[in-house]
């Protein structure tokens, strides 16, 4: 009788293992299947549901019986799993990494990266002093000025998460703006932008075309929905993004901007351009210099200018000059009325 490797088996095992979420998300065994032959793993349900009950004896997971399909998860708090494991200069990979996103991350997001995190720590304290020291020697300072971020739902943040994986649409609950009530939407997720610790889902409506841009901290319910996600045609985050769509554009096409910028707030901008064809000139008083450079027309520019107060002094375009002497001809007028108060 010949011998039957057990290498397909095994490594099927692993893909399972590596799709079922971290609780209190769940993955139900169909979907499971599914993710499965995604991967070019076909097996029949009754075959996933033997491999999930023989794994669950090994490791941490949970089956939700409660209502059909079955649900399942891995357990909260236990070890992270993965093959192989993190050695010395990855953990400080990770212990940095958690570092920097702290104060842009809500509550929630941080909360299913913390496995990872705990396993950064212990593997850098196994590794002894001299390795676990660099996590004391570096700090990450937020740019800017620190808000605190609002907190996204757990559930609501899973729930989008499902919709994006398995290509699903998504049933919400949105407060707009402004607002007093929550509406439900049926919306089709096309990915999550995060931007100023900010999480956008860029999105359209169920029967429309239009890009959308929702923030999670707004959303009270994200319920996966047995329907696909209807993508535009051509749709491209990436290209979404380069479009200018996070920094609400003004127009094309781009301006060629002039300014002139004081000399020592300047000084960033040689290693840090505007743009590939900036130039940047001294003047004869050697306080100021005079920038030009092709840049987008934004209300991103136009909120990067107005941060160096009177250490900037727009020349063109014409109507951009003229946009920001009404800026500050309102300003002078708002200060001079409450010299009054």
């Amino acid at each position: 009788m010949p011998i039957i490797s057990p290498m397909p088996t095994t490594l099927r095992h692993l893909a399972m293992l590596r799709r079922i979420p971290r609780a209190p998300a769940f993955i139900t065994t169909p979907d499971l299947r599914s993710a499965l032959e995604s991967l070019d793993y076909t097996v029949d349900i009754r075959t996933v549901q033997r491999d999930l009950e023989a794994l669950s004896s090994v490791f941490p997971l949970y089956c939700d019986t409660s209502s059909k399909p079955f649900r399942w998860q891995w357990l909260a708090g236990g070890e992270v799993f993965d093959i192989p494991g993190i050695d010395a200069h990855s953990a400080l990979v990770f212990k940095l990494a958690g570092m920097f996103l702290e104060p842009l991350l809500p509550v929630s997001a941080m909360e299913t990266l913390m496995p990872y995190f705990r396993c950064a720590d212990r593997v850098l304290g196994e590794s002894g002093a001299r390795c676990g020291s660099w996590s004391d020697k570096v700090r990450v300072l937020p740019r800017g000025q620190r808000l605190l971020m609002p907190d996204v739902s757990r559930t609501v943040l899973d729930g989008i998460h499902q919709g994006l994986f398995f290509g699903r649409m998504v049933k919400i609950l949105y407060k707009s703006r402004g607002k007093q009530d929550f509406k439900e939407y049926l919306i089709n997720p096309l990915g999550l932008v995060l931007r100023n610790g900010l999480i956008y889902l860029v999105c359209t409506f169920s029967g429309y075309e239009d890009i959308r841009q929702l923030l999670l901290h707004r959303m009270r319910q994200a319920e996966v929905v047995n329907e696909p996600c209807a993508v535009p045609d051509g749709f491209d985050l990436d290209g979404y993004i380069q479009d200018q769509e996070f920094d609400l554009a003004r127009g094309r096409p781009d301006i060629p901007l002039r300014f002139r910028f004081r000399a020592v707030p300047a000084s960033a901008l040689y290693e840090t351009p505007l743009s590939a064809d900036q130039v940047i000139t001294p003047l004869a008083d050697r306080q100021w210099v005079e920038v030009s450079a092709t840049v987008a027309d934004t209300d991103q520019l136009r909120w990067w200018l107005l941060g160096f107060g009177n250490q900037v002094e727009v020349l063109e375009p014409v109507a951009l000059r003229e946009e920001f002497c009404a800026i500050a001809q309102d300003m002078g007028r708002l200060y001079a009325a409450s010299d009054s108060v």
